[in-house]
């Protein structure tokens, strides 16, 4: 499907999905008259016989055109509208989040390991870092930050 961009006007042939969203519309495209195109041809002789007779072949010089009356076609494309900054923002800090849990929930899987009696020699830094993630993961989300001990 073809792209477009917010006017309608110029094709987009390159465009990146992750700072903008794509909306499907419709473009209305006027297809002027055609006139009626008759066919012509000729035949060309490929092989001749003794007793006169000969193999052809139909050449088309002018394929055959139908008349097309004048009218408005609507085609469905897509329009590609740029995020704005503050989109992108939002965008970016609900990554962070996620990324930020997903390490968290791997930190308390390991953590987790200790209390069942597997012994890790990086246990207080994963404690540390599962501190500061839930304080970077409050502050993202306007919460208040807690104090690490």
């Amino acid at each position: 499907m073809r792209v477009f961009d917010k006017d309608k006007k110029t094709e987009l042939t390159e465009f990146d999905k992750n700072k903008g969203r794509l909306v499907p519309e419709t473009l209305t495209v006027h297809v002027a008259a055609r006139p009626y195109v008759p066919e012509k041809c000729h035949y060309e002789t490929v092989k001749e016989y003794p007793n006169g007779g000969k193999d052809v072949v139909r050449i088309v010089d002018v394929p055959c055109e139908p008349a097309v009356p004048e009218h408005d076609e609507t085609q469905d494309i897509l329009v590609y509208i740029p995020y704005s900054d503050d989109e992108l923002a939002v965008m970016e800090k609900h990554e962070r989040i996620l990324s930020l849990k997903a390490e968290l929930e791997k930190i308390k899987e390991d953590i987790e390991q200790e209390n069942f009696g597997i012994v890790r020699d990086d246990y207080s830094e994963k404690k540390s870092r599962a501190a500061q993630i839930v304080n970077e993961l409050r502050s993202l989300e306007g919460k208040p930050i807690r104090e690490i001990v």
